[in-house]
């Protein structure tokens, strides 16, 4: 389903019911089928929501600088319009990097945050790759500097090829956004 948030639209799946609710947040580069295999098993006992984060997936994607901030007052809004009350937030990567930034700007909105595999607090050595990683993004070539990461990042060798060439392909991706924003997004 989407929603409209000020003229750009927000993708979300919804399902299942029981409390707490279930709030699935993807990744950068990812879409809301990212978590589906979580989606699929949560549902049966609760409601989930999956999102697909402005400038990802099924949502908008308009030219504008995206920050965790903005990601999470999105969430934040989207929650209010669904009346999602006191929902787990579970954020993968980039997502729980959204979920802590959504419980510092509205505490009293999440029961719980979950993150997986988010750089909170980072070691010298992974900030080291990260800076790299994100001159990469300013560069010409950051269309592959993205398709890199994802592929060797936030998939495993046994992982369904077709799935992380979906990822690191192109129908995930973060939108059109030029390299300065695309960078800024952290």
């Amino acid at each position: 389903m989407q929603i409209d948030r000020d003229g750009v639209k927000l993708f979300f799946q919804e399902g299942g019911s029981g409390t707490p609710p279930l709030l699935l947040v993807h990744g950068w580069t990812c879409d809301h089928t990212y978590l589906a295999p979580q989606f699929e098993y949560f549902r049966d006992a609760r409601q989930v929501v999956a999102v697909d984060l402005r400038g990802h997936g099924q949502s908008d994607k308009p030219q504008q600088d995206y920050t965790m901030a903005g990601f999470a007052d999105d969430l934040v809004w989207l929650c209010e319009r669904l009346k999602i009350e006191k929902p787990v937030v579970i954020g993968h990567s980039m997502g729980g990097v959204i979920a802590l930034a959504l419980a510092a700007r509205a505490p009293q909105l999440p029961s719980a945050i979950v993150t997986i595999d988010s750089p909170i607090l980072a070691p010298p050595a992974v900030l080291s790759n990260v800076r790299l990683f994100l001159e990469a993004l300013r560069s010409p070539d950051y269309r592959q500097a993205q398709r890199d990461f994802v592929s060797n990042m936030l998939f495993i060798a046994t992982d369904d090829r077709a799935r992380i060439g979906r990822a690191a392909g192109g129908r995930h991706r973060l939108g059109p956004a030029p390299p300065r924003r695309a960078g800024t997004a952290g």
